[in-house]
């Protein structure tokens, strides 16, 4: 079987660029993301946080202590993954990356009652709130000027055209479902 390419990158993984629809559904969507900074080194960073998608703007909340909040604060540069659905069912990822910041005081303090607001319940929240404002001093601004999303489905449509693959139980004899 023949895999076209485009610059080298065989088609199914080839990103899709631009901030659609889709991908602001995903931004939407209560699950989290992965922050990712730039250490002093060079090196990558990467952590997992509760996120809030507004006004073309990725909002987490935490520390200023932390790793995260520090590099941004210092290097100004971030990045945001999420992992979702699109329309069809089929899995998408999203990746954002451009610049960042650290927000402190009031305007933070604000920032975490709307994350707060996606992730919690209400009876929860006043509870994990007192917890939270005793460690999370801090929000995070990534303001994405890029993005690509990526989606399987061309990749699954190909594996689904082999000779071998007989009918919709051919899916979950094949692949191992996804752990938790």
């Amino acid at each position: 079987m023949t895999v076209s390419r485009t610059r080298g990158i065989p088609d199914p993984y080839r990103a899709r660029r631009g901030l659609t629809p889709e991908v602001e559904r995903v931004l939407r969507s209560r699950t989290n993301a992965t922050i990712g900074s730039v250490n002093p080194d060079g090196t990558p960073h990467l952590a997992r946080v509760w996120f809030l998608w507004d006004d073309n703007r990725v909002y987490f909340e935490g520390s200023s202590a932390t790793r995260k909040a520090r590099n941004i604060a210092a290097n100004g540069l971030a990045s945001v993954l999420v992992k979702g659905k699109a329309a069809d069912g089929s899995t998408l990822v999203v990746l954002g990356q451009g610049t960042g910041r650290v927000l402190t005081g009031d305007e933070a303090g604000e920032i975490c009652a709307r994350i707060r607001g996606k992730y919690l319940t209400a009876e929860g929240m006043d509870p994990v709130s007192r917890y939270l404002d005793g460690i999370d001093d801090a929000v995070g601004e990534l303001t994405p000027g890029r993005w690509a999303t990526w989606s399987l489905r061309s990749m699954k449509a190909a594996i689904r055209a082999l000779p071998e693959y007989e009918d919709d139980d051919t899916w979950d004899r094949w692949f191992l479902p996804e752990s938790e």
